[in-house]
């Protein structure tokens, strides 16, 4: 049975994943309880489906593809967004984790301005882009979803393309919606 100390730290745990959680005794034979924003990197938690990569979580699905609007939805159902890469750090950190031989969506779009590519997260645009050369082109009229995708040299670059065709998808955010860990 656990004391009633362990079952507050227990149930903060289960219901607040955005917290780092701490139990310390004190000479009272008390347990203080301590946290603060984050889950530590030292925290022994499983926070699959997602991945930690420098300072935030995504999820890369590698074996369902799915229209830009579903992977949209999916990350959603998730807890996350589409990627929306913040600088070139981010790019180079991610492109270890993903297949040359997928494509992936991420968050950028331009159906509400052509042309005029924005997060859909956000709403601006974005803070960082790596378009292939002559990206984006709407090449057949009707190409306002971004992806990454392999080009000549095997390196993954955005191209815009139809957001109804199927790719595999990127999923980020700050702290996954649940973490699995052992009491």
């Amino acid at each position: 049975m656990f004391p009633k100390e362990l079952w507050l730290v227990y149930y903060i745990l289960i219901h607040i994943t955005v917290l780092h959680i701490s139990a310390v005794p004190n000479n009272n034979d008390q347990i203080l309880v301590r946290w603060q924003n984050g889950i530590a990197d030292d925290f022994n938690a499983d926070t699959k489906p997602f991945k930690k990569i420098l300072d935030n979580y995504y999820y890369i699905e590698e074996d369902t593809t799915l229209n830009w609007f579903a992977a949209l939805h999916k990350c959603h159902e998730l807890g996350a967004e589409l990627i929306s890469y913040e600088n070139e750090n981010e790019y180079d950190a991610l492109l270890n984790h993903l297949s040359k031989t997928k494509c992936y969506w991420i968050d950028l779009t331009n159906l509400s301005k052509e042309g005029g590519y924005q997060s859909i997260t956000t709403g601006y645009p974005p803070s960082f882009t790596k378009w292939d050369v002559g990206e984006p082109n709407n090449k057949f009229g009707d190409e306002n979803c971004a992806q990454l995708i392999t080009y000549v040299w095997g390196i993954l670059k955005m191209n815009d393309n139809n957001c109804y065709d199927l790719c595999q998808f990127i999923c980020k955010t700050k702290y996954p919606l649940q973490i699995n860990f052992v009491v």
